[in-house]
């Protein structure tokens, strides 16, 4: 008995991760006509289209297009997460003889994230 309750506890604990990693996403940003300037709502981060930029956070922005002579836009991209299979991946843990296994093929301490629209695209119409 005195074995069970640690090893039970440590089955419950063995596919567990406080802190989701999340898979870094390059996201393109594309204007006609090329060249204006792309800057990110929530983190200041800009360049001149066609570009494209790596994003490691989950949260939705909003790009800001802009270009001497051209009207400026502004477009919002959300953001969807997942959770990902990894193929031949089982976490497992082992004390002494004893080894604990988890489900085949799931990593639950890694997420996916895409953005919505992908790329991100504006036509810019002249300024008036």
């Amino acid at each position: 008995m005195k074995i069970i309750f640690p090893l039970a506890c440590l089955s419950v604990l063995a596919g567990c991760t406080p802190y989701p990693k999340i898979e870094p996403k390059s996201l393109r940003f594309l204007s006609e006509p090329d060249g204006a300037v792309v800057t990110i709502s929530t983190t200041g981060a800009s360049c001149v289209t066609p570009c494209a930029l790596q994003f490691t956070s989950i949260q939705s922005f909003t790009a800001n297009f802009a270009k001497p002579g051209f009207a400026s836009q502004s477009v919002l991209v959300a953001s969807a997460t997942s959770t990902s299979i990894v193929d031949g991946f089982t976490p497992s843990i082992s004390i002494g003889p004893v080894q604990i296994s988890g489900p085949d093929n799931y990593d639950r301490g890694r997420f996916q994230h895409s953005f919505i629209p992908d790329p991100v695209s504006v036509r810019l119409n002249p300024a008036q």
